[in-house]
């Protein structure tokens, strides 16, 4: 198999490097982590075995040959889009692990596999950490440099564009959901509004503050809203329905008051 037989595409993030190559039209996904190529195992199998091999891989690579990475984990998040749409878990095979596939392989197109991964794929990520689709055809003389230029800038401006829409989708998803979180934090009971402000009420003092910002907040035309909590005192079982105020009305009925003890914080 010749260099020119290979294409990539290229996705970067913060943790890892994905490279997507094609062999024999069967697409090939290696992870860089920490400097050291990863297949993703499925892959792996399609063209070594095929899908509905059964393959027992634990019986054939080694400990610290295959990793199984979840959707959801933290260390890895750019690899979720390797992920199919129900797929929880993606094993990824190392270098190593992937010749002793090799070696078990019985098809006929292992050794061209096998060629193929030392000829192109490894010497394309070792030798600058990326590929950029079609640069083994300027070195053999069938692409010139700026037509590769000209694919590398369109790539790059690409890639800017779906990291911007990425940008902007979290920064949407972070603005509404510090939006949610002021929404609760405006509206607090007495005893949350109590300590987030350090205080120490008695009972009989919460109950006449809460009476108060009630009329403060009818006057205001404020919605004084409700809270249902379950309680359990002794053996009945009480749904109580607690008040809940905003909290600057609360801050206001403070201020007219004079505490003789306040809790640090």
């Amino acid at each position: 198999m010749t260099k020119k037989n290979a294409t990539a595409a290229m996705t970067k993030s913060a943790d890892a490097l994905t490279e997507i190559f094609n062999f024999m039209d069967r697409k090939v996904r290696v992870v860089i982590l920490k400097g050291d190529p990863w297949f993703v195992a499925v892959d792996l199998y399609d063209i070594l075995f095929g899908k509905r091999s059964g393959l027992q891989t634990r019986r054939i690579v080694g400990a610290g040959e295959m990793m199984k990475v979840r959707r959801d984990a933290s260390d890895y998040y750019s690899l979720t889009n390797l992920f199919g749409h129900k797929q929880v878990h993606l094993a990824l095979i190392s270098e190593a692990g992937l010749y002793k596939l090799i070696l078990k392989s019985r098809k006929p197109e292992a050794k061209k596999f096998q060629n193929w991964v030392t000829q192109v794929v490894l010497p394309a990520i070792r030798k600058d950490g990326m590929y950029v689709r079609g640069e083994e055809k300027v070195s053999a003389g069938e692409m010139d440099l700026e037509e590769l230029t000209l694919i590398t800038l369109t790539r790059l401006q690409e890639k800017m564009k779906r990291l911007k829409e990425e940008k902007e989708a979290a920064e949407a998803l972070a603005k509404f959901s510090q939006g949610i979180i002021t929404e609760h934090l405006d509206y607090v009971t007495m005893d949350e509004g109590r300590a987030l402000s350090h205080l120490y009420l008695p009972h009989g003092m919460k109950t006449k503050l809460s009476r108060k910002a009630a009329v403060l907040c009818r006057e205001r035309g404020i919605e004084v809203k409700k809270q249902t909590r379950e309680l359990n005192v002794g053996s009945n079982h009480i749904t109580a329905h607690i008040n809940v105020y905003p909290k600057g009305i609360l801050d206001e009925v403070w201020g007219g008051e004079t505490f003789n003890t306040k809790v640090a914080a």
